[in-house]
C-alpha cells in the first residue's frame, strides 16, 4: 500500500509470517496443504523479504526449505537453503549469526539426504566448531548437529564411531532435556540403530521395546515415530532370530495404518502361519 509506513509494512509482514508458522502441522499430513503454506511462504518473501530478515531470519523460512525437502524435493531444499543462507550472510548484524547456523544446518542435513555423505560431514564439522563457540555445547542446534554427524559417520562405515558419539549425546540429552523429551526419545532409537548395525541385533531389539512403551506414554500409539519405533522393533527381532516377536512387533497400530495391504498380511498369517506374516509383512514396509 502506497500510505504504509516502513514500520507498519514490517509488522503485517511478520504476523503474515507467524500465522503461516501457526498453522503449519508437524509432520505435513497433507501434501497439498504443505504446498500452498510453501507458495504462500514465496509470496510473502516476494513482498516484504527483507522485513522477514529483521531484527532476526523468521522460522517460516526455515519451514519453507524444509518442507521442500520433505516432500522429497531434496534438490530443490539444497537450492533454497543454499540461497538463504547467502541471504542470510548479506546480514553482518551479530543477531544474524544463529541464523547462519540454522541455514548450515539445514543445507549440510539436505546434502546428506542428497548421498552426499563425505560433503555432509565435512560440513558438519564445520559447523559443529562454530555452534560450541557461539552456541554452546547444550543449544538445541548443536545437540541435533552431533545427531545429524554421528549418523552420517554410520553410513561412511564408522558404526562403533557412531555408537559412540551416540552414546555421549544421549547422555547430554539426558542432562539438558531429560528422558521423556522427543529428541532423547529419538536419539535412543538412533543409538538402538547403530547397535544392531554393529552386530548386537537382540540388544537392538530391547532398546527398541523399551523405547516404544515410553514413546506410546509421551507422544502416542499413532505418531509417525512410535510406528518408526514398531517397525524397528519388529526389524531387529527378526534380525535376532525371532520371527514370531517379528510379528508381534509390528502390532496392531501399524498394521491398522496400513489399511488394505495389512489386511493382506493378516490373512496371509491364517493360511501360512507366522513366518508368512512376516515375510508379508516385510513386503509391505519395502512396498
Amino acid at each position: 500500500h502506497p500510505t504504509r509506513s516502513p514500520e507498519r509494512h514490517h509488522a503485517v509482514a511478520r504476523v503474515a509470517a507467524d500465522a503461516l508458522v501457526a498453522v503449519w502441522p508437524d509432520p505435513e499430513p497433507d501434501t497439498a496443504l504443505a504446498g500452498v503454506l510453501r507458495a504462500n511462504t514465496t509470496a510473502l518473501t516476494g513482498l516484504a523479504e527483507e522485513d522477514l530478515h529483521r531484527p532476526d531470519t523468521h522460522p517460516v523460512l526455515f519451514r519453507a526449505g524444509r518442507s521442500l525437502g520433505e516432500a522429497g524435493q531434496v534438490a530443490a531444499a539444497i537450492k533454497y537453503h543454499q540461497r538463504l543462507l547467502d541471504t542470510v550472510t548479506r546480514h553482518p548484524a551479530p543477531g544474524h549469526q544463529p541464523d547462519t547456523l540454522t541455514s548450515r544446518l539445514y543445507l549440510a542435513y539436505w546434502r546428506g539426504q542428497a548421498g552426499d555423505v563425505p560433503g555432509a560431514i565435512t560440513a558438519y564439522e564445520e559447523l559443529l566448531a562454530d555452534q560450541l563457540r557461539v552456541l554452546g555445547r547444550d543449544h538445541s542446534e548443536t545437540l541435533t548437529a552431533r545427531l545429524y554427524l554421528a549418523a552420517l559417520c554410520g553410513q561412511a562405515g564408522d558404526v562403533v564411531g557412531a555408537v559412540t558419539a551416540t552414546e555421549k549425546l544421549l547422555a547430554d540429552r539426558l542432562r539438558v532435556l531429560g528422558p521423556h523429551h522427543p529428541h532423547t526419545l529419538t536419539t535412543r532409537g538412533n543409538l538402538a540403530h547403530w547397535h544392531g548395525k554393529a552386530g548386537d541385533a537382540e540388544g537392538a531389539a530391547t532398546a527398541c521395546e523399551n523405547l516404544l512403551t515410553d514413546m506410546v506414554r509421551v507422544l502416542g500409539p499413532d505418531h509417525p515415530q512410535t510406528l518408526t519405533t514398531r517397525h524397528n522393533l519388529a526389524h531387529w527381532r527378526g534380525e535376532a532370530g525371532d520371527p514370531a516377536g517379528a510379528v508381534t512387533g509390528f502390532g496392531p497400530p501399524l498394521l491398522n495404518r496400513l489399511g488394505a495391504p495389512a489386511r493382506r498380511a493378516r490373512a496371509a498369517a491364517v493360511t501360512g502361519g507366522a513366518l508368512a506374516l512376516v515375510a508379508a509383512c516385510w513386503a509391505l514396509v519395502l512396498h
